[in-house]
């Protein structure tokens, strides 16, 4: 059997909110190695209120966060969510702004 080499590009994505940025990856691979195990923000620090929802493709939500350091792991009940693309909605502090985006969950 050959080695493989598979790369795969993260980009990040910046969002205008109020006066500030939020910044996510647009994938994440939580198998373990340390390496974009999880699906993390930049730009909550100041809004602490804001919540964040994760739907699968089928509209079932899988994840849902409020606070400072929002992170997903990629789990949903208590197992691994399968692999694919997902959309987020993000509710800024009074639910003045509502950000929508998709994400892809590789395993």
């Amino acid at each position: 059997m050959k080695n493989k080499l598979v790369a795969v590009f993260f980009m990040l994505s910046a969002l205008a909110c109020s006066k500030k940025q939020i910044m996510t990856t647009k994938a994440f691979s939580p198998n373990g190695d340390g390496i974009n195990d999880y699906w993390t923000f930049i730009g909550f620090e100041n809004d602490p209120d804001a919540a964040i929802q994760v739907f699968s493709k089928e509209g079932l939500l899988v994840f849902e966060c409020t606070g400072k350091n929002p992170i997903w792991n990629g789990k949903y009940q208590n197992g691994d969510a399968p692999a694919g693309l997902y959309y987020y909605t993000i509710k800024t502090k009074h639910q003045k702004y509502l950000i929508n985006g998709s994400l892809m969950l590789i395993r």
